[in-house]
């Protein structure tokens, strides 16, 4: 179960010269990709090839990109529980990537979206999926608007009270802009999984975050403060090293108990990696109780 945001990326890249190097305004002439994205369907993608069955909760808005969502969505056939949101756009990103697509991505999305108004009745109201899921996955975008979080804080409690798993992913990864750890208490506590960068993680505690970060500063990281941080009885999935997603640390009570490469370095495909790693995580979480992809 795929509780999350959906959107329409346009995306492109520049050929040539690199974001710095600009010296004034400059056009391009480059091919714009249309992509139904955010996280309902960019995790479903992958989670569709290892779940019997994927479910989606989401929110829908009423312009004419409404039927390319939904035809995404039937493409991936995945079941769709959408709550339509009258008198809101859906969600618009953009992204811009560098000629080699090694350097920085210029990324903008649109602030309001129709997930941000995601309503407890509606999650109440697909309560027997959410009783059935052995996994519910959500992320820190919902936490950014308070009706959404709401209902996601509602999901998970149910979800949970019939024996399934929270997965939460600590987003976005600049979260310490938008909101505390004592912001996020209530959701990281019920949580049983916590997905996160651990740059970001040390960032939302003010503590420095340097680049690349290495083993011996996630170990560092986790033994001074993981014991006393709201979600300390959750497994925690602390993403390192290049791009913050070469390795992931599995960190439960306070120790580092495991670290793994995540193939990110050796992937000729990298786009939405985190999504497909997440999605092999927890189908072994499921099946054999343990995290490792590998």
């Amino acid at each position: 179960m795929i509780l999350g945001d959906l959107r329409v990326d346009f995306r492109s890249r520049i050929r040539d010269h690199r974001f710095a190097l600009l010296p004034s305004d400059h056009l391009e002439f480059a091919e714009i990709v249309m992509k139904v994205s955010g996280t309902a369907v960019n995790l479903a993608r992958p989670a569709r090839h290892h779940f019997s069955a994927v479910d989606v909760i989401s929110c829908i808005g009423t312009d004419h990109f409404s039927s390319v969502i939904r035809s995404a969505l039937d493409d991936l056939d995945v079941r769709c529980h959408l709550q339509e949101v009258p008198d809101i756009h859906n969600g618009t990103s953009l992204l811009v990537r560098e000629p080699d697509l090694k350097g920085p991505r210029l990324l903008v999305a649109s602030k309001s979206t129709p997930v941000s108004r995601l309503s407890i009745e509606h999650v109440r109201g697909v309560h027997q999926i959410l009783e059935s899921a052995n996994v519910l996955f959500a992320d820190g975008y919902l936490a950014l608007h308070e009706a959404s979080r709401a209902a996601m804080t509602e999901a998970a409690r149910i979800t949970r009270s019939a024996g399934g798993v929270f997965c939460f992913d600590l987003l976005p990864h600049h979260a310490e802009r938008y909101f505390s750890l004592s912001e996020l208490q209530d959701i990281l506590e019920m949580s049983d999984i916590v997905i996160s960068s651990a740059r970001t993680f040390a960032r939302l505690l003010s503590l420095d975050d340097p680049y690349p970060y290495r083993a011996e500063h996630v170990t560092a990281l986790v033994r001074r403060n993981l014991s006393n941080t709201p979600g300390r009885d959750a497994t925690w999935l602390l993403r390192f090293g290049i791009k913050d997603l070469q390795d992931t640390a599995v960190c439960r009570n306070g120790a580092v108990s495991a670290v793994y490469d995540t193939g990110y370095l050796a992937a000729e495909d990298k786009s939405e990696y985190g999504d497909r790693l997440a999605a092999r995580e927890l189908i072994n979480h499921v099946l054999h109780g343990y995290v490792s992809p590998n």
